[in-house]
């Protein structure tokens, strides 16, 4: 969501308004609600490995892209 934001995909007033969206209307596998706490830590300093998981969903959204392109 915060790539979102900074690509200006999601245009919101602030990073603040961004938590309250994503604490309001988004939950895991693993916790049904996210903390506005919790997710302001990690909008502001995310973990290494929660970067390289976000790049790799990124790269394997990027190959089903290409397939779709394939197709059509």
């Amino acid at each position: 969501m915060r790539l979102l934001s900074n690509a200006n995909i999601i245009t919101l007033e602030s990073k603040a308004k961004l938590i309250e969206l994503i604490s309001d209307n988004f939950s895991t596998t693993s916790q049904k609600d996210i903390s506005v706490k919790s997710l302001k830590n990690k909008i502001y300093s995310p973990e290494f490995s929660t970067i390289e998981n976000i790049q790799n969903l990124l790269e394997n959204l990027i190959q089903m892209t290409e397939k779709d392109k394939t197709i059509n």
